[in-house]
């Protein structure tokens, strides 16, 4: 009977959070809605810890937010929120931070860990036999 209640409390916990939200940034259309919800799902709060702005509630994040609530009703584009938001923050905002020069160790030190860590447990088992 408790899991019930629980159940029933977090379901209605959830949909009164959407509907403030939904009432927080309201939208001339769907399109631009979409476009709001998509950015700020790709889109990295600077103090949390891998989280999106989406799922963050932090001071920054709102602040995020308000910001391009603000440059999607002024109709610009999602390059153009983005690469404003990278010149401002660096590429650490984007989730997905473009293979350049500066990134370059954010995607390769992952592949040479594992080969590191691969040769590591290869010798050790090569010298036990």
């Amino acid at each position: 009977m408790k899991k019930i209640i629980f159940i029933i409390a977090t379901l209605i916990l959830f949909f009164k959070i959407n509907i403030f939200s939904a009432d927080l940034y309201p939208f001339q259309s769907p399109q631009k809605q979409t476009q709001f919800n998509h950015l700020i799902a790709q889109l990295r709060c600077l103090v949390c810890q891998n989280e999106s702005l989406s799922a963050s509630n932090a001071a920054i994040a709102i602040d995020l937010k308000n910001k391009i609530y603000i440059m999607v009703q002024k109709n610009q584009s999602d390059t153009e929120i983005k690469s404003y938001l990278v010149k401002r923050y660096s590429n650490f905002i984007l989730f997905k931070p473009p293979f350049i020069f500066e990134t370059y160790a954010l995607w390769l030190i992952p592949f040479f860990m594992l080969l590191i860590g691969g040769c590591v447990i290869f010798r050790m088992v090569s010298n036990k036999k």
